[in-house]
């Protein structure tokens, strides 16, 4: 009798024996070919174990697994616009980044990979996402998941983040608001700045909106 084992590449395997800290890794992509290419890029690194693999965030987030990071799999107009499942994930990953599959321009160079990047590429985002100090002596250091501080935002800088972290454009924002576009940028560098201050970052507009769900500005949904 066999077992089947066409299943084994979303769990991929480390020996038992490795005792070192390693940055715990999720990645989900609906191509097992992608996924398996990611996995053997990250498990390359001595400091990197991909511990889940899913084809679906919803799936990743159903183990219940702690991750460092988690790797999504998007093409760049699904990370223009918040993914409502990525707050699942919230209570146990440290930070998302996003694997864009085509043009990426517009979209947060931090926070954001592209397919076409070279693996050494990858590595660095992902290290840089797992430690926001990467490069500057923090990596190793435990950071807190998700640590619930509380962010005191005026009423202007919640308005421009309910619409931002909603899936607007910092255009869209601006028209809204009646408003510039470069105040709208002003106030989400000090948004940011807020949070980065709380022990609670958010360099991408994913991240915002995160903490915008996690802070009841908007709901998990987008809206």
């Amino acid at each position: 009798m066999t077992t089947d084992r066409s299943d084994d590449w979303r769990r991929p395997i480390r020996p038992r024996a490795l005792q070192r800290a390693y940055l715990r890794i999720g990645v989900v992509d609906p191509h097992p070919a992608l996924a398996l290419g990611v996995t053997a890029i990250l498990n390359a690194q001595t400091d990197m174990h991909v511990v889940s693999t899913a084809p679906t965030v919803s799936a990743l987030a159903a183990r219940r697994e702690r991750m460092d990071v988690v790797l999504v799999g998007c093409t760049a107009a699904e990370a223009a616009v918040p993914i409502p499942q990525l707050s699942t994930l919230s209570a146990s990953t440290q930070s998302v980044l996003l694997y864009v599959s085509d043009d990426a321009e517009g979209l947060p160079a931090y926070g954001v990979v592209r397919k076409q990047d070279e693996p050494d590429e990858l590595v660095r985002r992902v290290r840089q996402a797992a430690h926001p100090a990467y490069g500057r002596g923090a990596l190793g250091r435990e950071a807190p998941a998700f640590a619930n501080v509380p962010v005191v935002l005026t009423e202007r800088e919640r308005q421009v983040l309910a619409l931002y972290a909603g899936g607007r454009t910092a255009g869209q924002v601006a028209s809204r608001l009646f408003i510039s576009r470069g105040t709208v940028h002003d106030h989400i560098r000090r948004i940011r700045a807020k949070y980065e201050a709380a022990g609670r970052p958010a360099p991408t507009k994913v991240d915002l909106f995160r903490r915008a769900v996690e802070d009841g500005i908007v709901r998990p949904d987008g809206a």
